[in-house]
């Protein structure tokens, strides 16, 4: 599969406008009008090192933000105008066989949009930071009217909530709801830098492990058959629910099984018919400034 993605990759560097900017752009050598214009470079070549820019240095080891520092930043600014007038038909998809691992004979072609999702994680993440920034200082998100709800978001053109941002991109891959940040010290936490097209599999499955590996999100009381979880948890079990999976909070609970990495804690959780309880979090800020 790699290998396919990286011929794939080197065919649509030359075939498709992924660079086009309106500061640079030429006629071509045929004569022909480039259909469209852009002010930042599209596709694979979008942007983000404006997200790092803004970000570089003020996000610790534990996941907090800077937002003092950040709230004005130019690179931040800049970054938000460039998602608002992204245009998502230039982010190149890929045919990617799937071979049967018995037969060893291609089983199916699937279309692979890892592409376009970094773009709409990292414009998640950019808004959330921008927001909270914007209205800084704060102490907790629920000091913002509608955070969740509002429609105020422009993104490729169109406005949306946190909430629609969310269930569009899980369409892309459940997974990515591990990669986007909550603005509280209990929620998913930033990473350093911005995702990107390059080793976003892995990255995907590696931020699930971090959440549902950290002792503040999962806790296992096997005396009372009891498994407490971060209340941010419920807002990921209809994503990872097993199909006619008639199982109370069955998406949970696969999540828990699939990614726990000690193995004495997998076979339990796979295993057994345990409770689960929900940890009410507080919604404070992941500020670094305290």
């Amino acid at each position: 599969m790699k290998k396919s993605l990286l011929a794939a990759l080197a065919v649509v560097a030359f075939v498709l406008p992924l660079t086009t900017n309106c500061m640079t752009l030429t006629a071509r050598a045929d004569g022909a009008t480039p259909a469209a214009t852009h002010k930042y470079p599209q596709g694979i070549l979008f942007p983000y090192s404006l997200l790092d820019a803004a970000t570089n240095g003020n996000i610790d080891e534990n996941g907090n933000i800077n937002y003092l520092q950040i709230k004005g930043n130019a690179s931040l600014n800049e970054f938000i105008d460039a998602v608002a007038h992204a245009d998502v038909t230039q982010f190149p998809t890929f045919d990617v066989q799937i071979t049967d691992p018995k037969t060893g004979h291609v089983s199916k072609t699937v279309t692979d949009h890892s592409a376009e999702l970094v773009f709409w994680i990292n414009a998640y993440n950019g808004c959330v930071i921008h927001t909270i920034a914007e209205q800084y200082p704060i102490s907790s998100i629920d000091k913002i009217k509608d955070f969740d709800t509002a429609k105020i978001h422009v993104v490729a053109g169109e406005k949306y909530s946190f909430e629609e941002l969310r269930k569009k991109i899980q369409q892309f891959d459940p997974r990515a709801l591990f990669t986007l940040i909550s603005g509280t010290k209990n929620g998913v936490l930033p990473a350093k830098d911005a995702y990107r097209f390059t080793n976003l599999n892995a990255n995907l499955d590696a931020a699930v492990r971090a959440f549902i590996n950290n002792p503040n999100n999962v806790t296992i009381n096997r005396i009372q058959n009891q498994v407490s979880v971060n209340e941010y948890f419920k807002q990921f079990n209809d994503a990872f629910k097993p199909k006619n999976s008639r199982r109370q909070w069955g998406g949970i609970r696969y999540l828990l099984s699939a990614y726990t990495d000690r193995g004495s804690d997998q076979r339990y959780l796979t295993n057994s018919e345990y409770e689960i309880d929900f940890t009410v979090v507080k919604h404070d800020l992941n500020d670094k400034t305290h």
